[in-house]
């Protein structure tokens, strides 16, 4: 879409953002290669700067979040089940409360920042 200035000008005049487009196809095309033009038209009119988002939006945005997060927590539990190892680290990391990323998930409210550079 980018390689064709026209289309670019085009999606530009209807007010769509054409980079926040272009970033999304992986979710636009996330159930199928390819989509009918009515389909792409209403994704595509749905990028206009112009429109605000929606509680309907933010619902969607949460589930799809949401199901990614699930993803990886079940690619995570396979990679545990298949290295007992691995298994065990993770195991002692949870039960640490010394460890900052563990204490700041668990303590939400605490303001002490972490560095990087430790």
């Amino acid at each position: 879409l980018l390689q064709i200035p026209e289309a670019c000008h085009v999606l530009r005049d209807l007010g769509v953002d054409v980079l926040a487009l272009v970033d999304a196809a992986d979710i636009i095309f996330e159930r199928a290669q390819e989509i009918d033009y009515a389909t792409f038209m209403q994704v595509v009119m749905q990028m206009r700067d112009s429109n605000t988002a929606t509680v309907r939006d933010l619902i969607l945005q949460r589930r799809y979040i949401q199901s990614q997060v699930d993803k990886i927590g079940e690619m995570f539990e396979a990679i545990c089940d298949y290295s007992p190892t691995l298994k065990e680290k993770v195991k002692r990391i949870a039960k640490n409360p010394s460890i900052p990323a563990f204490r700041e998930a668990v303590h939400p409210n605490n303001t002490t920042r972490l560095s990087t550079r430790s």
